[in-house]
């Protein structure tokens, strides 16, 4: 039994060995996150009786190219760029719209360890990456009492991001697989938000300028489940 273990390890060692070597280059895309989500909801007053409806449509598109090198047969470290847009709508019958967009792009370096294996081969991976952008919104909101409308813009995004995932990659073919990983990611970001809204209220007739200027900082964290390329180059050439 021993000798079956051992022979099932070393021929798994021997695939691996047979994918990756030490030197390779590797070209990799990565959505981290992308879709499309609409939410249609209806709304009914118990006390008036009237109905209301609202849709909000999300759109988020995030895609990581990357570049690394196998350090050994079963390390791979790199450089990676990312960008990550989002676009947010709101709208709330007749009478409410919000909007917003947001754009961040960054740049890091990653990690990754490769298991022994063959078929599926197994790895876990980390990354740290630094990131900046803006965003901007606008919203016409009309109530009974008073109107509101406005726009506002985040600027001087910073963002730090870092985490770690458990995946696996599948070759397709001896230069090409595919990656599915399921991590965890944590951030900190920092941003100044300011906007201009005009008030208008009904009884009394009076109107308003409401400014907010604020500056934000906060951490997130979540689950993430991302998909990849991966490409496989030959080994850089030493000069003689």
């Amino acid at each position: 039994m021993k000798h079956i273990v051992f022979l099932a390890l070393l021929a798994g060692s021997q695939s691996l060995n047979a994918q990756f070597t030490k030197g390779t280059r590797v070209a990799g895309l990565t959505l981290g996150s992308a879709g499309f989500t609409v939410v249609n909801s209806n709304f009914n007053s118990r006390q008036t009786g009237a109905r209301t409806s609202a849709a909000e449509r999300e759109f988020q598109f995030q895609v990581t190219p990357s570049l690394g090198w196998f350090l050994t047969e079963q390390l791979l470290a790199g450089v990676q760029v990312q960008g990550d847009f989002t676009s947010q709508q709101y709208e709330g019958g007749n009478n409410v719209s919000r909007n917003s967009r947001s754009f961040t792009a960054g740049a890091g370096g990653f990690a990754r360890y490769y298991f022994s294996g063959s078929g599926l081969l197994p790895y876990a991976a980390a990354h740290l990456q630094l990131g900046m952008g803006s965003g901007r919104s606008d919203w016409d909101e009309i109530y009974t009492a008073y109107s509101e409308k406005g726009q506002g813009k985040q600027t001087a995004i910073r963002e730090i991001t870092t985490g770690f995932s458990l995946g696996v990659t599948k070759m397709v073919t001896p230069q090409a697989g595919l990656d599915l990983a399921l991590g965890y990611r944590f951030a900190y970001t920092t941003y100044r938000y300011y906007s201009e809204s005009t008030v208008r209220y009904v009884n009394p007739p009076a109107t308003e300028l409401v400014v907010r200027d604020y500056a934000y900082q906060g951490f997130t964290n979540g689950v993430t489940l991302s998909l990849g390329f991966l490409f496989l180059l030959e080994p850089s050439k030493k000069k003689e």
